[in-house]
């Protein structure tokens, strides 16, 4: 009697360790709840990303200062107009030019916020009354488009509900934009894997920096999401988009290539960049020859043609051979481009 008792609790006790390693083993995965729609609460925050703080304090500091005009190439003059869409790198070598995007994006819908209010108080001047309120036009919601590097996950467009601590503060999810695009299908939930996905984590810091107060919603995308899939991905973020969303790709462009080849490749991109030919760039997904991401360029040149936004820019373009006088080590290619309207 006394070894049949033994023996269960045994068997009780083995099984429980089991259940208890199971379930410890799963990534916490924060649960959407519809009724908590617009709450800044989220149930996992992700630890602050692996990250070089000086390098980003440096860049932060010299585009304050001076912009990111750096040796090697220059930054053109700032389009007019609110930005409505971004390219951006995610490797901090290029960390100038994702400061100074992300400053382009805040400063620009700063000064339109400021240009409406001076043209109201004229109004008022005249009419001797408040004729409306100033429009919002300040950043609420910023969509991040990047690759799944590792191409993890069960989904073809991954997301997180957590919040992002960073050393420059936490940035809250818009778990209300998030909700949505879940409940359209075109978003699953994986918080581990963006947890440690590059193209996210490097984002958070810039966006603390000059976009404080915003809200996020992260998303990469497999390169071998299909041409439909990228559709219903585009219509379900033109039903989320309001004028104070905007949305950033952050991707790397050629890789491991000799300096000039990496120019040579870039060349080619430039050109579809700017003619906006998202077929020949979906030619181009999983060559890392030329970029890490089509599937984030296409669904945000995509959604800027819907949005009617038809200024395109390119700030910049160079590689880290450049950055770094190296023209004979395997390099990275970095843009840095803006969408607005006239």
């Amino acid at each position: 009697m006394y070894y049949r008792a033994g023996a269960l609790l045994a068997v009780f006790t083995f099984g429980s360790i089991v259940l208890w390693r199971s379930l410890t083993a799963m990534p916490v995965q924060p649960v959407f709840n519809p009724e908590v729609l617009g709450s800044s609460t989220s149930t996992f925050i992700h630890k602050d990303y692996p990250f070089n703080w000086e390098r980003f304090f440096v860049a932060v500091e010299q585009v304050k200062k001076n912009g990111a005009a750096r040796d090697g190439g220059s930054i053109s003059d700032s389009p007019q107009g609110e930005v409505s869409g971004l390219i951006v790198p995610h490797h901090l070598l290029a960390g100038e030019l994702i400061a100074d995007g992300y400053k382009r994006l805040a400063d620009s819908h700063s000064e339109s916020a400021a240009a409406v209010e001076n043209t109201q108080n004229k109004k008022r001047s005249f009419w001797g009354k408040k004729t409306s309120e100033v429009e919002d036009t300040a950043v609420k919601t910023v969509i991040i488009l990047g690759p799944n590097h590792e191409e993890k996950g069960n989904y073809w467009a991954l997301t997180s509900s957590g919040s992002w601590q960073t050393h420059k503060g936490v940035v809250e999810p818009d778990l209300a934009v998030i909700g949505q695009l879940q409940n359209a299908g075109v978003l699953q939930e994986d918080t581990a894997l963006l947890q440690t996905e590059q193209s996210i984590g490097t984002q958070m810091p810039f966006i603390a920096e000059f976009l404080p107060s915003v809200k996020v919603v992260p998303i990469v995308l497999s390169n071998r999401v299909s041409r439909e899939e990228i559709e219903q991905l585009v219509v379900a973020l033109h039903d989320v988009m309001t004028e104070q969303t905007v949305i950033v790709a952050s991707v790397d462009f050629s890789h491991y290539l000799r300096s000039d080849q990496a120019q040579q490749n870039d060349a080619e991109v430039r050109k579809l960049l700017e003619e906006r030919n998202t077929a020949g760039l979906l030619q181009l997904a999983g060559n890392s020859d030329y970029l890490d991401s089509a599937p984030s360029l296409v669904t945000l040149l995509k959604l800027m043609d819907q949005l009617d936004v038809t200024e395109t820019t390119i700030l910049e373009n160079t590689n880290s051979g450049i950055l770094e006088n190296n023209q004979i080590d395997p390099t990275t290619s970095y843009f840095e481009v803006i969408f607005s309207k006239k």
